[in-house]
């Protein structure tokens, strides 16, 4: 049985009712023994349908109990203990609770999970249609992008280290859908302050970029739409980045959209009927038709991965 330990930060909690509020329970979030004592008036013959009084507080020589995480499990056992006590006047139990400060919420914005910052395994297609860019282990399949003044680019730990030039890059060298496909990566700025994740991309004839972390650090957007760039159109977002942070980056084109997402969050959602798309005009043009490029600041890229979708 594994050592439990009582934290001096939680404070004891009284729950009115059968089912505790999800605050009070947050209130009691971390590790911590507690007892839960459920009190009935003899009168009351059904439990479930009359509020009763529980009590929480610490208890450092009780029974343990493990529970699983999540608030969930916690108005559960009060739900039992309320059940089981229905015939007495009092009913105690410890408890285990190890919910900790990171509590799910009840509704997640996305279930896709956050890149984890160790080292990524070697890339294998894990859905239909999917297949890897990168093999962990080398550039088979890019080319180092011909920008002048580029900087440094190989492989260390899993990852492409694309050293701080004026532009570096890297340029896929095979086939590649025209529509209806989704491109995702893992990408961290090392040093520099400007976009460390140039992503061109084919999409309706033509190609775009979407811009992550450029104009001084903290831009988003793509560049172009209708003769703007990722500065100054209705793509545009400010965001903070920081260094040394993997981010999931991964757009998604199909024949009428284009959508792109950070983590878990959705960034862009564009309908592309009747928008002017292409690229800003100068050494970006290079990344065609599928590149990955950063702008004087150094960074990692690794799980680059593109999945062929049905038509849309």
């Amino acid at each position: 049985m594994r050592a439990v330990r009582t934290d001096p930060e939680i404070r004891p909690a009284t729950l009115t009712g059968l089912a505790p509020t999800r605050e009070t329970i947050e209130k009691i979030g971390g590790t911590a023994l507690v007892t839960v004592s459920v009190r009935h008036a003899p009168s009351i013959p059904n439990p479930h349908r009359h509020a009763t009084s529980t009590s929480i507080r610490h208890q450092d020589h009780a029974r343990r109990i493990g529970i699983a995480p999540g608030r969930e499990a916690a108005l559960l056992i009060a739900m039992q203990l309320a059940a089981v006590a229905s015939s007495a006047t009092t009913c105690a139990c410890a408890l285990l609770l190890l919910a900790g400060p990171g509590i799910p919420t009840a509704a997640a914005k996305d279930p896709t999970p956050a890149p984890t910052q160790a080292p990524a395994a070697a890339a294998t297609a894990t859905t239909p249609g999917e297949r890897p860019l990168f093999d962990g282990k080398s550039l088979k399949g890019w080319a180092i992008t011909d920008f002048a003044g580029h900087g440094e680019v190989h492989v260390s730990k899993g990852a492409i280290v694309l050293g701080q030039g004026y532009m570096t890059g890297i340029t896929w060298t095979n086939s590649l859908p025209a529509s209806n496909y989704e491109l995702s990566l893992e990408a961290r700025r090392v040093s520099g302050s400007d976009f460390f994740c140039g992503l061109t991309f084919p999409i309706a004839g033509t190609n775009v970029s979407l811009i992550v972390g450029g104009w001084g650090g903290g831009v988003v957007g793509i560049s172009s739409i209708d003769g703007n760039d990722a500065s100054s159109n209705e793509t545009t977002k400010f965001m903070s980045f920081e260094k040394d942070r993997w981010y999931a980056v991964r757009v998604r084109v199909t024949d009428k959209k284009l959508e792109a997402w950070i983590d878990k969050d959705k960034i862009i959602d564009l309908a592309t009927a009747g928008k002017s798309l292409g690229l800003r005009s100068g050494p970006i043009e290079e990344s065609v038709p599928l590149g990955i490029a950063t702008y004087e600041t150094q960074a990692e890229l690794r799980a680059i991965r593109i999945t062929e979708l049905p038509p849309h």
